[in-house]
């Protein structure tokens, strides 16, 4: 699960929250992400590439349906 708090965001502070499907008490990894204009989609969004260093796929944006702000990953 996705969350992100948009006054967090604004004073510059950690604002998007990952948590385990089956566990939401804890956060698996939070960060500051980076804002992005662009269409409001009609479903909720995740873009993902492959990590060009390990075997998995590593999360580059998400946006939330209707909504015009997109929220990037920083980059490490």
């Amino acid at each position: 699960m996705i969350e992100h708090d948009n006054d967090r965001m604004a004073r510059g502070e950690p604002c998007t929250f990952i948590y385990e499907a089956g566990d939401r008490r804890l956060p698996v990894v939070t960060f500051h992400c980076t804002h992005l204009e662009a269409p409001a989609p009609a479903t909720d969004t995740v873009v993902l590439r492959r990590s060009p260093v390990y075997p998995v796929q590593e999360l580059r944006s998400f946006q939330f349906a209707g909504d015009p702000a997109g929220h990037g990953v920083p980059a490490h």
